[in-house]
């Protein structure tokens, strides 16, 4: 078991990164604080708002933690790899705040044989979250897939790019089906989204995501 102990004196526009454990709690705080959690590779995968001293949480395979503070403040803070417990705080207990989710960006097109860039890699600067993926097949014998990659792919069978959503409509199928996958899933900063299929008229393509 590992704990340990940090403070960090806040000026309203810096942030500390936390690491060393699943476990977190605010042991001192004068003001809100906000914690965003990611993993090993840097992505967000959790995000609290307006916490103060008393707040704790429990992230298994947790990366790190970035806690930000809108007030200059000093704060201090416990990060483990066990349970335990704190008693001491110099402020009420605010709980937190959920905020409202927010409509994502909704992209919608006709996907052929012709790349389709959603995002550019240049605009993915913090990752991109994908909510899901709507897909109606227009043609049989037609290949059509949704990928990520660092730069745009050369084909719509580009074995190098990240593969979100992959179809294709046998020859013999009488009936077209709407296919859905529910995400959510991250791409990694610096990764474009595309789109691309193997015809002219390959299908109809909506998908949910938000650029963070």
């Amino acid at each position: 078991m590992s704990i340990r102990s940090f403070q960090f004196t806040f000026d309203g526009s810096n942030k500390t990164v936390l690491r060393g454990g699943d476990y977190f709690t605010i042991e001192e705080s004068t003001a809100d604080l906000d914690v965003r959690i990611k993993d090993a590779r840097g992505n967000e995968i959790g995000f609290v708002q307006n916490v103060a001293a008393g707040f704790w949480i429990e992230v298994p395979d947790m990366g790190y933690l970035e806690v930000e503070s809108a007030t200059a403040q000093t704060a201090s803070f416990i990060v483990g790899s066990g349970k335990f417990g704190v008693n001491k705080t110099t402020t009420s207990i605010n709980g937190g705040q959920l905020t409202p989710r927010t409509l994502l960006t909704h992209y919608g097109s006709v996907v052929g044989s012709s790349l389709l860039t959603i995002v550019t890699p240049a605009a993915n600067t913090d990752g991109i979250r994908i909510d899901n993926i709507t897909n109606l097949p227009n043609s049989s014998s037609t290949w059509f897939t949704v990928m990520a990659k660092t730069f745009a792919p050369t084909a719509y069978n580009d074995t190098s790019a990240r593969f979100l959503y992959a179809h294709t409509l046998a020859a013999s199928s009488s009936a077209i089906l709407v296919d859905k996958i529910e995400m959510p899933v991250i791409i990694p900063a610096g990764e474009g989204l595309y789109a691309q299929g193997s015809a002219a008229n390959s299908g109809n393509l909506t998908i949910a995501y938000e650029v963070l």
